[in-house]
């Protein structure tokens, strides 16, 4: 092959290589449209009121990074995730809907994270010992593994919502 002939395939194979591997970063590898619009009939968004006029909520001290207050779900939605017995918190920013958490005991735990490996997938990476993240460019969900009292905790978010009510940036992996 001529030099010509050569630097054109060679473009050719680096433009092709580029292109595959920039398409959304495979983000796709997780399957979370069942959260995409938000969580058992709450939008992400939705204000606080809103819910409440739903479902029974109690505020506890559980917050997370964001120092929102969490609300443990007393009533109003099942707490059970597939057949797993589970707590599950709202916390509101801005008064709106910003993340879901979903904590299961010990005696739960495995049972838990082998339902949320079925129903989503593989996680898309691991940051640190004992965390793991599902991501789509929609959503993100992440898992901490071993909680001081043997439980774990799935906090679910919507991306956009996300930046939008914090003001901070995704991580995309």
């Amino acid at each position: 092959m001529n030099f010509k002939l050569k630097f054109v395939v060679f473009i050719c194979v680096m433009i092709s290589s580029f292109g595959m591997s920039c398409s959304d970063s495979g983000l796709s590898d997780s399957d979370l449209s069942s959260i995409h619009n938000g969580f058992r009939g709450i939008k992400w968004g939705d204000e606080f009121d809103t819910v409440s006029n739903k479902i029974v909520l109690t505020r506890t001290s559980f917050g997370g990074n964001d120092r929102e207050p969490g609300y443990k779900i007393l009533s109003g939605m099942p707490l059970i995730f597939e057949d797993v017995p589970v707590v599950i918190y709202f916390q509101f920013v801005k008064n709106k809907l910003n993340l879901v958490h979903i904590y299961g005991d010990k005696n739960n735990k495995d049972k838990l994270i082998s339902t949320f490996h079925n129903l989503h997938g593989k996680p898309k990476i691991y940051p640190s010992r004992g965390t793991a993240i599902w991501q789509d460019m929609i959503c993100s969900i992440t898992l901490q593994e071993n909680l001081a009292d043997g439980g774990c905790l799935f906090s679910l978010l919507n991306n956009d919502n996300y930046m939008k009510l914090t003001g901070r940036m995704m991580r995309y992996y």
